[in-house]
């Protein structure tokens, strides 16, 4: 049977039984704990692509409102090639001798919620991205945890949501707080799990370092 918002908040209420913890705390502790894996692990179900246009007059543009993280591909539609991703726009802007120049765009980097990019092309690019968003929160009754593998979902978001719930419980507990460590661990050994089962994240190819910077020149 699949998890869903209803199985996942009947095993949270079985094993707190705290009255003052209602449906809507405990479905907001599990939708925590949806979000902090999803943090923690880079989840091929919540792979996904958007289109971005570029500017002709500034050397970034927004982001994605669904970008989570870890962009590891950009494509340029309009000049149908792969662009280069830096780890920083301190090593973006390091690889050019004059910044802001025009030109067809040679390299990315995220900084915040922007894409910056080197050169400024005259005419404005589609640069498709791939990268990971978060996860949509479980809000009915019948909603299913989003990009967490099935089999993991119970372990991993009850474990999640009862550590948290008890870490408030236990809060002024002097001493070992049993409750709240215990479901760490069993968080954290499903946590491991999931690592296991989810293997190696996706990312572009690593490319030669250009150490004479003579992309600064193109």
């Amino acid at each position: 049977m699949a998890e869903t918002q209803t199985t996942l908040l009947a095993e949270v209420d079985r094993i707190i039984q705290d009255d003052s913890y209602t449906e809507a705390i405990q479905l907001s502790f599990l939708n925590q704990a949806m979000q902090d894996v999803a943090g923690l692990v880079l989840l091929p179900e919540l792979e996904t692509s958007s289109a971005v246009s570029t500017s002709i007059t500034l050397s970034y543009v927004a982001l994605p409102s669904n970008y989570q993280r870890n962009l590891f591909d950009c494509y340029n539609s309009t000049r149908s090639w792969h662009i280069k991703i830096y780890g920083s726009l301190v090593l973006l802007n390091r690889n050019f001798q004059q910044l802001d120049q025009a030109g067809s765009i040679q390299g990315v980097a995220i900084r915040g919620t922007n894409l910056h990019y080197q050169r400024i092309p005259s005419t404005s690019e589609s640069l498709t991205l791939f990268y990971y968003r978060p996860p949509v929160d479980m809000a009915s009754g019948a909603t299913e945890p989003d990009g967490i593998p099935q089999h993991l979902a119970r372990p991993l978001l009850v474990h999640g949501a009862c550590k948290g719930i008890y870490s408030e419980i236990e809060e002024d507990i002097k001493g070992k707080k049993v409750n709240t460590l215990y479901h760490e661990g069993e968080y954290n050994k499903a946590l491991a799990k999931l690592i296991a089962f989810v293997g190696p994240e996706a990312k572009a190819p690593v490319d030669i370092q250009d150490e004479l910077a003579l992309e600064g020149y193109l």
